[in-house]
């Protein structure tokens, strides 16, 4: 699955020259010191029960304040030189190279790829399954529209749009309209914001 569009988080961290020259701890340093700290590794496999279970161990920052706890150098008198104290730390967004909108608003794509092994049809049901079971769970505002270009067990290629389908069967053109109920074999699901 790949996903396009939408505002990924991120910390914006502003260092400080001055404070950087008098503690003598370089911008490579500091990052240095939040890639070592702020991350997820596994141990390994626990195996119990006849079950093998991947061990996962979190050390990810969640918030400015644990940021600024990390500590980048430790001076000569054993003192910690923390990020706090020589950067600004804030919430901010990743930059943004690709926009998908839908109707004039952001929204974000998800694109769902079935694996050459298996059956693009059954794919495609399972994906409305989830969709289906999801949607209550979204935000107030915030809906799920299924597009799609993709083909089917018989070579024909199905064109999703908001309302209708269009089936594209060895050069003829046949449409489906909401209102007549849609074929189930759509599957890129998009997340529209308000």
């Amino acid at each position: 699955m790949t996903i396009q569009g939408g505002r990924v988080p991120e910390f914006q961290v502003a260092p400080d020259p001055a404070r950087l020259q008098s503690t003598g701890v370089t911008v490579e340093a500091i990052l240095e010191a939040v890639r070592r700290t702020n991350m997820i590794d596994s141990p390994g496999l626990i195996e119990q029960d006849h079950q093998l279970v991947l061990g996962l161990v979190s050390g990810q920052v969640r918030t400015p304040e644990q940021i600024g706890q990390i500590v980048v150098k430790t001076s000569a008198a054993g003192v910690p030189v923390r990020l706090a104290d020589i950067a600004k730390i804030a919430p901010s967004t990743a930059p943004v190279y690709t926009v998908v909108t839908a109707n004039g608003k952001p929204a974000v794509l998800l694109n769902v790829d079935r694996q050459p092994e298996s059956n693009t049809v059954q794919v495609a049901d399972e994906v409305h399954a989830l969709i289906r079971e999801l949607t209550p769970a979204l935000p107030p505002g915030v809906h799920m529209d299924v597009l799609t270009l993709m083909g089917d067990r018989e070579g024909r290629l199905w064109i999703g749009t908001r309302k209708d389908l269009v089936l594209m069967d060895h050069g003829q053109m046949q449409v489906f309209k909401e209102e007549d109920g849609l074929p189930s074999s759509t599957i890129t699901a998009l997340a529209q914001t308000p």
